[in-house]
């Protein structure tokens, strides 16, 4: 055997340069994240999750935040195909819809699937927890768009006066790692800030296979939680004492800098409820608002503020604000913001616990029986 001299050795190690600069350039031309994404286990080799996959220790939770959508959706029950006898409902919303502090059984969908419920034309109403944590109404349109391919029959979407905050927008992961379809729900008329470098996307580099490693390292981590998660059913750690609510408020009426005065500018991003509409009617299915259920805790300051999120006259304003316009777009709204009592939120002035959840989605359950009997005229 002959021994392997410099010169050969160079010319491996050139080799392999090459191509491993050719493999990270194809990578990076051919972006197959959306690709590799949409390959999961989930609903084949581990039962489908009931919610879209989101924790902070996957030791713990068997769970972990993923930005990317294609592989939020194939975990998920929802990408099943859809029973000859089901009347398909997603729920849109925020970390109180997804279900923080609540066990997949007393999230909202968890208490409205529990109830049986049955279209007016006898078909079985499945109900799937589409929450993301946190506030955005452009994540809730983006989820909304693709949660159209999988076919509902109608949307239930839960919003709150944070999510419609113009500067929390560039903030969430999913419009982040998603920049294309924050620029799909931006061209259909939500004035989103598309110039911040948050919302801009990876470049070169950042496209490439090693710039995308940590994205497929959590691709690969979300599969092998699918055993625990199949094993166990936890996909959220409730062991752990919860924080409670703040009860004693500051003595302030700010909320990230928007006052009741600007309720009706472009710190709020109306147009979202507008963009909504617009998608549902395209696609011809029918869409219920709920302005979700929020705390009054009565504490120091409580005069001048409901909760710890909310000044009294801004949530007042938004209130009156949010009626007003989904009456001028024909969209019927629930709006059960008074619903419950201090004693059924958790840790945040929209987190409910499992008898919150229950009397949430007994109001749901009355406003969409309305709803689909008027869809069936």
């Amino acid at each position: 055997m002959r021994p392997v001299t410099g010169g050969i050795a160079i010319r491996v190690l050139g080799r392999a340069l090459v191509f491993f600069v050719i493999l990270n350039l194809a990578f990076a031309v051919l972006q197959p994240l959306p690709w590799l994404g949409s390959l999961s286990l989930y609903g084949r080799v581990f039962p489908a999750r009931e919610r879209f996959p989101f924790g902070d220790d996957p030791a713990r939770d068997y769970n972990l935040v993923v930005g990317n959508l294609d592989a939020l959706f194939a975990s998920h029950a929802l990408a099943a195909p859809k029973a000859a006898d089901e009347y398909r409902i997603v729920v849109l919303g925020d970390s109180s819809v997804w279900g923080v502090l609540l066990a997949p059984a007393d999230t909202l969908t968890g208490k409205l699937n529990a109830m049986a419920l049955r279209a007016p034309d006898g078909r079985r109403v499945r109900f799937y927890n589409l929450g993301y944590p946190d506030f955005s109404v452009a994540k809730d349109l983006m989820l909304m768009r693709r949660a159209l391919a999988y076919h509902p029959d109608l949307i239930v979407w839960a919003v709150t006066l944070h999510a419609f905050v113009a500067e929390r927008q560039p903030e969430h992961v999913l419009l982040q790692d998603n920049p294309a379809d924050a620029r799909a729900v931006a061209g259909l008329g939500l004035p989103l800030a598309l110039n911040d470098a948050r919302l801009a996307g990876p470049d070169l580099w950042g496209r490439t296979l090693v710039g995308q490693r940590r994205p497929i390292a959590d691709l690969m981590r979300l599969q092998v939680l699918g055993a625990m998660w199949a094993a166990t059913g936890i996909d959220q750690d409730l062991s752990g004492p919860a924080e409670r609510l703040t009860i004693d408020l500051e003595p302030n009426e700010t909320l990230r800098g928007v006052t009741s005065a600007d309720l009706e500018g472009g710190e709020v991003l109306w147009s979202a409820l507008d963009v909504g509409v617009k998608i549902v009617r395209e696609a011809d299915v029918p869409l219920l608002i709920i302005n979700e259920p929020t705390a009054t805790t009565g504490g120091a300051n409580s005069d001048l503020r409901y909760n710890a999120f909310y000044p009294r006259r801004a949530y007042d304003r938004y209130r009156a604000v949010l009626t007003r316009r989904t009456g001028e777009l024909g969209v019927p709204l629930l709006d059960v913001w008074d619903l419950s009592p201090l004693a059924e939120y958790t840790n945040s002035p929209v987190h409910l616990n499992p008898a919150g959840s229950a009397r949430l989605a007994a109001a749901t359950a009355d406003a969409l029986a309305r709803v689909m009997a008027a869809g069936r005229r």
